[in-house]
């Protein structure tokens, strides 16, 4: 399992992951062409912290946090995983050892309702992971119990069925679900979007105790921004399946580089009625994801676009390093003002 050692600090490192989906035709599946989901992610994750993973819908964000976790088949790349026995590529593991994998890397789902089980109580649904490791019934209904009391949810629910619970509550179920067997990195996919305004600050708070109480390493997907700053210790900004900018979230959010993340935090409305919306509106069209993309991504809606930008792809390069601090950018003018090479 442990001969593609990561860095010691590292929990997760993505290298080149790519997924296309084929698109297949007539009555013996030709596959006439292919569906660009995802193209040349890298990204790592430091134990204990926190990566968000942020940009517009069908971006790629689902697809790549389901290669992850293995129930999506890469087309290329590597996710190297830290676990107990050691260092695993996650898209070159069997089924057969996904199972003892599975215990360190857990999922919160988007939708709190659709991923419980409508005709399971709280102590099936809870303790299911803990049957499929061999807990006995005493053990797991103890274990339940706890996770229920750590999640906020009284631990006298064991019987109850999901369509009892509040959204929020039914989403505490999810978070206890995936806490069961005490992993170690925890995928997040727009965990709090389908829940009222007040209620995602609660699952926020829990999910940040939690990972100081437990130890626990994020990767949360999400969409909207402010979720993204309060919770993130780093943010990655996704767009037409590629990252296009990386950098801790201060950073980010007060010197954001690539013009698509300083269209996305214009667009976000200011609460403050004194002042004045700048516009965060972005023309033209997303490409269309069957077709190769040459150059930029960005290029058909950048208000900046040069001729270079439509003939070469940028790749994410490190525009300023401070201590552990790094921001990375994939956009031509940003290297050429950074005095960088493009190719870097």
């Amino acid at each position: 399992m442990g001969n593609m050692d990561i860095a010691p600090d590292l929990i997760l490192d993505v290298k080149g992951l790519t997924k296309h989906f084929p698109i297949e035709r007539g009555f013996l599946k030709k596959v006439v062409g292919h569906v660009r989901a995802v193209s040349d992610v890298s990204f790592s994750v430091k134990k204990g912290e926190t990566l968000g993973l942020v940009g517009e819908s069908g971006c790629g964000k689902t697809t790549t946090a389901r290669m992850i976790m293995k129930a999506v088949e890469p087309t290329a790349g590597s996710v190297r995983f830290r676990t107990d026995q050691g260092v695993v590529d996650m898209a070159k593991v069997d089924r057969r050892e996904l199972k003892a994998i599975r215990r360190d890397m857990q999922m919160i789902f988007q939708d709190p309702y659709s991923s419980l089980n409508p005709r399971m109580t709280v102590q099936e649904i809870v303790g299911e992971p803990l049957g499929n490791y061999g807990y006995s019934a005493e053990e797991s209904k103890k274990r339940v119990q706890e996770l229920l009391a750590l999640v906020g949810l009284n631990p006298k629910y064991l019987s109850r069925y999901p369509h009892a619970f509040s959204g929020g509550q039914r989403q505490r179920l999810g978070i206890a679900r995936a806490l069961a067997l005490d992993p170690s990195l925890i995928v997040c996919d727009e965990p709090v979007s389908a829940l009222d305004v007040s209620v995602q600050a609660q699952i926020l708070n829990l999910l940040k105790d939690l990972q100081d109480e437990l130890g626990l390493t994020y990767l949360f997907i999400a969409h909207d921004l402010s979720v993204i700053r309060h919770i993130c210790d780093r943010v990655a900004v996704m767009y037409f399946g590629r990252i296009v900018e990386l950098a801790d979230t201060d950073i980010l959010f007060n010197n954001p580089l690539h013009p698509y993340t300083k269209a996305l935090l214009r667009a976000v409305p200011d609460p403050d009625p004194r002042e004045e919306w700048l516009g965060g509106v972005i023309c033209g069209e997303i490409p269309d994801p069957t077709k190769e993309m040459v150059g930029c991504s960005f290029s058909p809606r950048c208000a900046y676009v040069q001729k270079q930008c439509e003939q070469i792809c940028p790749q994410l390069i490190d525009v300023a390093t401070q201590g552990e601090q790094t921001h990375q950018v994939a956009c031509h003018l940003v290297a050429e003002a950074t005095g960088l090479r493009k190719e870097a």
